[in-house]
């Protein structure tokens, strides 16, 4: 038979360290999409209806034909 190189089970350590990165990333989702929706929700409430309420106020003041 040849020189056949037997498995070696990975260490302790290296375990350690992969399931500690593994937990990073799926937390650095969880961040990004809390992001995300803090984004998301931000724009709905505080910036996107106030500009829809101004849209819709210059547009009826122009069918009346008044300046406001």
């Amino acid at each position: 038979m040849g020189d056949v190189e037997r498995f070696k089970p990975e260490s302790g350590l290296t375990l350690l360290w992969l399931s500690t990165v593994g937990i990073a990333v799926v937390a650095l989702f969880v961040c990004a999409a809390a992001l995300f929706a803090t984004i998301e929700f931000v724009y709905r409430r505080l910036i996107a209806v106030p500009i829809a309420w101004l849209l819709s106020r210059l547009a009826l003041g122009a069918w009346r034909g008044t300046s406001g």
